[in-house]
């Protein structure tokens, strides 16, 4: 299994600096956010200016990371597609049209992204804006992975699966990251609802209270079981993690963490 990383860690560096330091640590790959101090066009659920990213600079930040060795998994949208004011969802979907335009680009034919928060008719949006970013996809030959999470619209493995259905295009995937949805999902169901559609798997953990409440610490802090979550990926054919929610002091540790269990699962295997 390639273990890659999102760009937290070393978001802090410049992005050439960022990619020396994700190989130093022995990753494979990264989940790349355009969200550096020499690079910053990324704001979580939002959208921002790329009139700036222009083709020389996508080819600077690829060729930085493979330069170093590592392969650019995906490309981090994020931007919110269930608001309900019409011109500002126009926005968030124009500028999730020029990140697929942009993607291979920068090194990649996957981007990610979140629905954004539930509202009244929310589901319903996101249905809609994707139906038009999918038509995007295709014609640009990406994948848009949607990564479910319990406080958006696409909140469990159930609704993200009737999204894929509602949309009826191969290039709609999901990321899985069990950590999001334990609230409502096992890791088994999981697995079952979504077979067929998942692309790669995120790396965090997740603790939740009496009430309900769920808090995320880094993989291995928390109430997923790693062990039984690499054995699906396995069993899925997913053969890349992407671990999130370390810091640069943390990350070190918490990679000999995950590489343990998944030798440990590869090698019963």
């Amino acid at each position: 299994m390639k273990l890659g990383v999102t760009h937290g860690p070393y978001r802090r560096y410049p992005y050439e600096k960022a990619a020396q330091l994700t190989a130093d640590a022995g990753f494979d790959g990264i989940q790349v956010h355009l969200s550096w101090p020499d690079l910053d066009m990324f704001k979580y659920g939002s959208y921002v200016d790329l009139s700036g990213l222009t083709p020389e600079l996508c080819a600077s930040v690829r060729e930085a990371f493979i330069a170093c060795g590592l392969e650019i998994y995906c490309l981090g949208v994020y931007t919110y597609l269930t608001v309900a004011d019409d011109e500002l969802r126009r926005r968030h979907v124009e500028y999730f049209k020029t990140l697929i335009r942009s993607a291979k680009a920068l090194g990649t034919n996957v981007v990610v992204t979140e629905s954004g928060p539930r509202a009244d008719g929310g589901f319903e949006r996101t249905v809609e804006c994707l139906q038009e970013l999918a038509a995007e996809a295709e014609r640009e030959g990406v994948i848009i992975a949607m990564e479910p999470s319990y406080r958006q619209a696409i909140c469990c493995s159930e609704k993200a699966l009737r999204l894929i259905e509602k949309v009826g295009s191969d290039c709609i995937k999901v990321v899985m990251d069990p950590a999001n949805i334990l609230v409502y999902d096992s890791l088994e169901n999981m697995f079952d609802v979504l077979r067929g559609h998942i692309i790669y798997g995120h790396a965090k953990d997740v603790n939740i209270d009496e009430k309900g409440d769920p808090t995320f610490p880094a993989a291995g802090e928390g109430q997923v079981d790693y062990h039984r979550y690499i054995e699906l990926l396995r069993e899925h054919h997913i053969d890349v993690l992407i671990m999130e929610y370390v810091r640069e002091d943390t990350v070190l540790d918490r990679k000999q963490w995950l590489d343990g269990v998944i030798a440990e699962v590869e090698g019963a295997g």
